[in-house]
């Protein structure tokens, strides 16, 4: 077999293109930001002057910067791209069309799926970074339909210390254990005051590192980037099956 070398790459064999918002935040591992949460190689390229107010704010004039960066890692060989912030959803229908390869830059796009396999009657729970900027119209643009939107319940951590301080403030310490309680607490929380709820959704990249301790409180599946991520890997790099018979 002949290979040939591609003079605008440094980098071979990545799947999977990760941008980033421009934060203070402790990446530990679970974490999207985080290269050890994956069992393959992936590329992170920062958005310049992406912050996260500015995602939570739906800030259309980042686009540029966010579509400068995605070329970037086109350029070093990725076969999909995704980001780190449920919020970049208000980018995914420009920067697909912009794009030749697999786009999926937030998490809430799971939700059609996961409402068609949790049957009519049943609810999917999101925690979230901030419940305000979860509207039904931004829901829209995942795909999740008007009757739909009655069926999808969502539960903001920012009114929890730990995490608005982490996520929020960015002080750059990160108590994992008081975390853990927090996360689990909000779904808790969720789940009590929301009758029905099916399965669990993580929006933002900072909390799969807690979905383990989710799933052990609620005995649900719980749905997050790492989920969304990995799903997309093994399509967009299919492997050979060898076994015997």
């Amino acid at each position: 077999m002949l290979y040939y070398a591609d003079d605008r790459r440094v980098v071979y064999g990545v799947t999977i293109g990760i941008l980033l918002m421009e934060t203070t935040i402790p990446f530990i591992p679970g974490d999207v930001g985080n290269a050890t949460s994956y069992d393959f190689p992936v590329l992170y390229q920062t958005v310049k002057g992406l912050t996260t107010m500015r995602m939570f704010e739906k800030d259309q004039t980042a686009f540029e910067e966010f579509h400068a960066a995605a070329k970037i890692l086109r350029k070093q060989g990725v076969r999909a791209i995704t980001g780190d912030c449920g919020y970049m959803l208000a980018f995914q229908e420009e920067l697909a069309d912009k794009m030749d390869v697999p786009v999926f830059l937030s998490t809430l796009l799971q939700i059609p799926f996961i409402l068609k396999i949790i049957g009519r009657r049943g609810k999917v729970g999101i925690l979230c970074a901030n419940g305000e900027s979860l509207t039904h119209e931004f829901l829209k643009i995942a795909g999740v339909s008007e009757p739909d939107l009655e069926r999808v319940v969502v539960h903001g951590l920012e009114g929890h210390e730990h995490f608005r301080e982490v996520i929020h403030d960015e002080t750059g310490c990160l108590d994992s254990e008081k975390m853990t309680c927090e996360v689990v607490e909000g779904t808790k929380r969720l789940v009590q005051n929301n009758d029905g709820i099916k399965a669990i959704l993580l929006e933002c990249s900072d909390l799969p590192p807690y979905a383990a301790a989710v799933h052990k409180a609620t005995g649900m599946p719980v749905f997050d980037f790492n989920s969304m991520i990995r799903y997309v890997h093994s399509v967009v790099l299919r492997k050979e099956f060898y076994g015997a018979m």
